[in-house]
C-alpha cells in the first residue's frame, strides 16, 4: 500500500552541481516513479547546439529544452511542442537517439533524446524556464556550465556521432 500522507518539502537541487536552486526552491519530496521527458537537441544547418540557460529549475546551467508528454501524446510531437513553448522555434524532423536514465538526490528522469531541426535565423523568444540562449560550436561549449544530463548527451551521443561540429 502507498502512503498518501502530506508530502515533505526538500531543497531542490540542481543536477549538475548539487547546488540549491535560485529563489530558495523547494518542492515536495520525489515522487514514487521517474518522470518521463523528451529532450530536443537542436541542431542547425552550421551543426550547432542551441542551448537555452535555465532561470532556476536547473540551476544557472545551459539545458536543452524539453519536458513532459502529455497524456496520449507521442513523444516526438512533445519535443516538437515543449521547443515551441520554450524557445519559439518550430522543430520539425525529430529523431530519437536514445534513452538515459538520470539519477539524482533530487529527480529521476528517464529521457528520450531527440535530434530535431530548427532554422537559427528565426527568432527566439524564451518563455519563463530560460533567461539566455545560444546556438554552440564544440568550442562554445567548453566554456559554459552544463547541466550533467544535458552533458551526457552531448559527450556521448552528439559530439561522437557528428551531429555538433
Amino acid at each position: 500500500m502507498t502512503d498518501r500522507s502530506p508530502a515533505k518539502r526538500v531543497p531542490v537541487t540542481d543536477a549538475s552541481s548539487g547546488a540549491a536552486t535560485q529563489g530558495g526552491g523547494v518542492r515536495a519530496s520525489p515522487p514514487e516513479f521517474p518522470t518521463l521527458v523528451a529532450g530536443a537537441a537542436i541542431v542547425d544547418e552550421a551543426k550547432r547546439l542551441f542551448l537555452m540557460q535555465s532561470s532556476g529549475k536547473f540551476g544557472n546551467t545551459w539545458i536543452v529544452p524539453g519536458g513532459k508528454p502529455s497524456f496520449g501524446e507521442p513523444a516526438a510531437q512533445a519535443v516538437v511542442r515543449e521547443t515551441h513553448e520554450e524557445t519559439g522555434l518550430v522543430a520539425s524532423n525529430p529523431r530519437l537517439l536514445g534513452v538515459r536514465e538520470w539519477i539524482d538526490p533530487a529527480r529521476h528522469f528517464v529521457c528520450l533524446e531527440y535530434l530535431v531541426e530548427a532554422d537559427s535565423s528565426a527568432p527566439v523568444t524564451l518563455n519563463e524556464e530560460a533567461v539566455a540562449y545560444r546556438w554552440c560550436s564544440v568550442a562554445d561549449l567548453e566554456k559554459l556550465e552544463i547541466a550533467g544530463l544535458t552533458r551526457a548527451l552531448i559527450d556521448e551521443r552528439l559530439i561522437p556521432e557528428g551531429h555538433v561540429a
